[in-house]
C-alpha cells in the first residue's frame, strides 16, 4: 500500500507537468492556465448543485428512519471531486469530473460494498447461528466516575 501511494504521488505530478506542457504547446500559456481556472470553477459549481442534492436525499431517508448510508458515500465522492477540481491540472481535474458523475459514484458504491459485505452469512437469531461469548457487565452511576 505505502509503495502504491509513493507511486501515485509521484505519478501524478509528473503526469500534470507533461500534460501542462503539451496543453500549453497546442493551445498556449494564457489559454492553459484559463482551461485550468475555469474547470475549477464549474466543478464547484457542480460540486453545490450535486451536494444540495444529496443532502435532500440524506434528510429524506433521515426523516423516513432510513441510514443515508448511499448518501455519505456520495457526498465523501464529492469532497474527493472538489479537492481534485481545486489542485491545479488536468489529469486532477479529469478525475474529478468522472467522481460528478452519479453512475460513476454508483458504481465505486457498488464495490464497496462487495468488500464490507461478508461473504458468508453472519451467525444470529435469523441465520439459526449461535454467538458464544463472554460478558462481563459494570454497573455505575455517573458520580462514580
Amino acid at each position: 500500500m505505502a509503495l502504491l501511494l509513493l507511486i501515485v504521488f509521484i505519478s501524478v505530478p509528473l503526469i500534470e507537468i507533461s500534460l501542462f506542457v503539451e496543453i500549453g504547446a497546442r493551445v498556449g500559456v494564457l489559454v492553459t492556465i484559463a482551461l485550468v481556472i475555469l474547470t475549477a470553477a464549474a466543478g464547484m459549481l457542480l460540486i453545490r448543485a450535486q451536494g444540495l442534492v444529496i443532502l435532500r436525499k440524506a434528510q429524506a431517508n433521515l426523516r423516513q428512519g432510513v441510514a443515508p448510508v448511499a448518501e455519505v458515500f456520495h457526498g465523501g465522492c464529492l469532497l474527493i471531486a472538489g479537492t481534485l477540481l481545486l489542485v491545479p491540472g488536468f489529469l486532477t481535474d479529469a478525475m474529478g469530473l468522472l467522481l460528478l458523475l452519479s453512475p460513476v459514484r454508483d458504481f465505486a458504491f457498488s464495490l464497496v460494498l462487495k468488500k464490507i459485505r461478508p461473504s458468508r452469512p453472519h451467525a444470529g437469531p435469523e441465520s439459526g447461528g449461535v454467538i458464544e461469548g463472554k460478558s462481563k457487565v459494570i454497573n455505575r452511576q455517573v458520580d462514580d466516575i
